[in-house]
């Protein structure tokens, strides 16, 4: 039996015992714990890595049911607040990232991206979601590159207003603490 199989067997049993979701989701955290002790130390450090940012996807896709679901029941709203402020902390973080690997990787968007860099800013603080979606998007078509979930993320309309440059303006910094970088060497 594989370890996948072992871990669905856990959860269906523990789903059969009707246990409460935390008591799952614990029994799923204790076989990832008791899987990664067989791993050295550099594998341990990219395996609870990649858990992080696996679950970190996972409140963006919980954000997305919340958000339908409160519609129909606004007792919800406050568990909606929460998962949406962690995940804004979340994004920012990671479009940043992104941006800082754009920068190391693909010269053409990097070049666009820094040329735009200043009329997006701008048109970030006056709340011009629309154009400001439509240049990034226009700059990574026209180079045939696909654009990252997370920076798709930020231009969701439930996000309000400061949210937005917030995550606008951690995208930019990015590609500008690049250019800072280049121009110091």
């Amino acid at each position: 039996m594989s370890k996948i199989d072992e871990l669905y067997a856990l959860v269906k049993k523990s789903l059969e015992n009707n246990s409460t979701p935390y008591e799952v989701v614990n029994v799923v955290f204790q076989a990832l714990v008791d899987f990664s002790e067989n791993l050295n130390e550099d594998d341990k450090v990219r395996f609870f890595s990649n858990l992080v940012d696996s679950l970190n996807k996972s409140n963006l896709e919980l954000e997305k049911i919340l958000e339908i679901e409160v519609e129909t029941n606004k007792k919800l709203y406050p568990l909606y607040k929460m998962i949406t402020d962690k995940n804004v902390n979340y994004l920012v973080e990671k479009v940043n990232n992104i941006a800082r690997r754009i920068a190391r990787t693909n010269q053409n968007i990097l070049d666009a991206l820094e040329k735009a860099s200043f009329r997006i800013i701008n048109l970030a603080r006056l709340g011009n979601r629309d154009e400001v979606q439509y240049i990034i998007t226009r700059i990574f078509l026209v180079h045939r590159v696909p654009m990252d979930s997370e920076l798709i993320e930020i231009f969701k309309p439930s996000y309000d207003l400061e949210t937005f440059r917030t995550l606008v303006y951690s995208f930019i910094s990015g590609i500008i603490q690049r250019e800072i970088i280049r121009e110091e060497v």
